[in-house]
């Protein structure tokens, strides 16, 4: 199970979007801001990388179902592990810094035991016995996603008549216009040009 514990400051804010869409009207910024939420949400699900630092913890059941022992931390590229622990006695217990090391990728950065080393065995046997932190490390190319984000949420205030349930953030018709209207904006041209840029 995989939580965003801490979100980073937002790439394209709510003032920031508001100057580019020409909007002086204070009233309609929880509106502007609620469209760039959707708006970065799908330039990070359609890139699979984060546009902002964020926090995340990572709570499975054993150390590892790899040949390799390496946790997979199903995640943005991750810029850093804070902590590894398992369960004991019903209590976390950290695993030791110096035994194992972070394996960064575009998708699926792993962590692995050091050469020699291997993962504690004295885990508990019930299930979430395992927790991993981390932090994944924005995009490379942020100025490419905020233009695509900014083009995106332009298209979605046009259009915001429409979106009744744009406000939530996810599911509904404000989950499905966002999509829709990343393609009719062209921000998904950007985005697609980013997915595969490099670390």
């Amino acid at each position: 199970m995989l939580t965003r514990t801490k979100t980073g400051d937002p790439l394209v804010s709510a003032e920031d979007a508001a100057a580019f869409l020409k909007v002086s009207d204070a009233s309609e910024h929880p509106l502007i801001a609620s469209l760039v939420e959707a708006a970065t949400g799908h330039c990070e699900s359609y890139t699979g990388r984060d546009t902002r630092e964020n926090e995340y913890e990572l709570i499975r059941t054993g150390f590892s179902d790899e040949a390799d022992a390496s946790v997979l931390l199903e995640a943005s590229l991750v810029k850093t592990v804070s902590k590894v622990d398992r369960m004991v006695s019903g209590v976390w217990v950290q695993v030791e810094f110096a035994d194992y090391y972070l394996v960064p990728a575009l998708k699926n950065s792993k962590v692995k035991p050091v050469y020699s080393k291997s993962w504690p065995t004295d885990l508990d046997v019930r299930d979430h016995n395992v927790r991993v932190r981390f932090t994944t490390t924005p995009h490379k190319d942020l100025d490419l996603c905020k233009a695509g984000i900014l083009r995106h949420v332009a298209l979605m205030y046009s259009d915001r008549g429409d979106m009744s349930d744009a406000r939530s953030g996810s599911g509904g018709t404000g989950s499905t216009l966002s999509v829709s209207t990343s393609r009719q904006s062209g921000a998904e041209q950007m985005y697609g040009s980013i997915a595969l840029v490099g670390i």
